[in-house]
């Protein structure tokens, strides 16, 4: 299953829109919409293209919208769909109204593979997809999932948390406020494929937890086989991380937990947080 993002399923839906239906809407609150939604983008998902000027959240729409990065990463984007087997859940809100009557056509061009976020249980998805598996998980957060699952913790949050076979990660790093190691998130992600390639990592199924790199690690994995889940920001809560997104701003993950058991979710070390969080949705993943 791919679960993308509220910046990036809403993005693939005005580049469908604009690029596949050659559709170019008179509306002020569509440009309105998708300059918002280009300038989350490269500040915040960790999509990054250094021939893009700008500052935070303040990056030209049209630049962004000529660049080879822009098309060759929603193409990308298009053809995983189209290609794979893969259920995808997108979730989109503020669209315009007359923007969202083109939904049947692009529902169609997917092959009515997108359905609703809200309308599923994704933990539980979740849990199937890994039990049992010689799993490997790309997050920055790593190190403190599987710190959850060989302490017991996790069994003792979620009592329903399958076994799993074996616990690998691999953590991506970071690259928000268009800023990266290299040219663009496309060179840095084919450069940590390589080195997730020379790890020779025996899994079985993959979970992806990467902001915009998320659908490019996912890729390699499905033309290797290799069942592939790709989440938000909730891995966090369903491994016993407790970062600001959950008990700052949405409160009622935790609201069938009890004292006990919310006490064993491990918090953020500063030393795991990087220099600029604070630019990221005010530091709500960490």
């Amino acid at each position: 299953m791919l679960r993308l993002g509220f910046t990036e399923s809403t993005l693939l839906y005005l580049y469908f829109l604009e690029n596949i239906l050659k559709i170019h809407p008179n509306n002020g609150l569509f440009y309105e919409l998708q300059r918002n939604m280009l300038n989350w983008l490269l500040s915040t998902s960790g999509y990054y293209d250094k021939t893009i000027p700008g500052t935070n959240m303040n990056f030209n729409t049209l630049d962004i919208k000529k660049s080879e990065t822009y098309h060759t990463y929603f193409r990308k984007l298009i053809n995983i769909i189209r290609q794979s087997n893969y259920q995808v859940l997108l979730w989109f809100h503020e669209m315009p109204e007359k923007t969202l009557s083109y939904k049947n056509k692009f529902n169609d061009f997917f092959m009515n593979k997108i359905i609703s976020y809200f309308d599923s249980d994704v933990q539980k998805i979740f849990h199937t997809f890994i039990e049992n598996k010689k799993l490997l998980v790309i997050n920055n957060l790593g190190k403190l999932f599987k710190q959850q699952v060989d302490n017991g913790n996790i069994y003792k949050i979620f009592i329903d948390f399958p076994k799993i076979e074996t616990f690998n990660y691999f953590e991506n790093g970071y690259s928000f406020v268009n800023n990266g190691p290299d040219k663009n998130l496309l060179e840095t992600a084919n450069k940590n494929i390589e080195k997730i390639d020379s790890l020779k990592i025996d899994c079985n199924a993959v979970v992806i937890s990467a902001g915009a790199y998320s659908i490019l690690y996912a890729e390699y994995f499905i033309k290797k086989n290799i069942p592939v889940f790709i989440l938000g920001g909730d891995l966090a809560f369903y491994f016993g991380i407790k970062i600001k997104r959950h008990y700052r701003d949405h409160s009622y993950f935790f609201k069938n937990l009890t004292q006990e058991q919310k006490n064993l979710f491990l918090s953020v070390p500063k030393s795991m947080i990087p220099p600029n969080a604070d630019k990221v949705e005010s530091g709500c993943y960490w």
